[in-house]
């Protein structure tokens, strides 16, 4: 029985979502997310710590999905039925959406 797998997914998540993740980090994990010293970190006024981040989204120092816990590969249902990788994953699609909370840019799909 082949296995499907949504992969390489690019999820549609906000800069908003990402600052509040940042946010919600101690001092020291957020540091060490953007490649700098918990101290500078600390010091930091929140629109710097903004443009940091925004900084390293830009250049893909950070991954915005992985900062908000969203998988890079997902497994796909049997109940879609897919046959082959070209299959319509419309529905697949609009499930991943429901199941994250979030809307999907672009996704590929594979099977094992």
């Amino acid at each position: 029985m082949k296995i499907f797998t949504a992969y390489d997914i690019d999820w549609d998540v906000d800069i908003n979502e990402i600052y509040e993740a940042f946010e919600k980090m101690t001092i020291y994990d957020a540091a060490k997310e953007l490649c700098i010293t918990a101290d500078t970190y600390a010091d930091m006024k929140t629109v710097d710590r903004h443009e940091i981040i925004r900084d390293k989204l830009y250049h893909n120092r950070i991954n915005a999905a992985e900062i908000v816990g969203l998988p890079d590969e997902v497994i796909i249902p049997d109940f879609f039925g897919l046959k082959s990788e070209k299959d319509d994953t419309g529905e697949v699609t609009d499930w991943l959406s429901d199941e994250y909370g979030y809307c999907i840019n672009n996704y590929k799909v594979k099977y094992s």
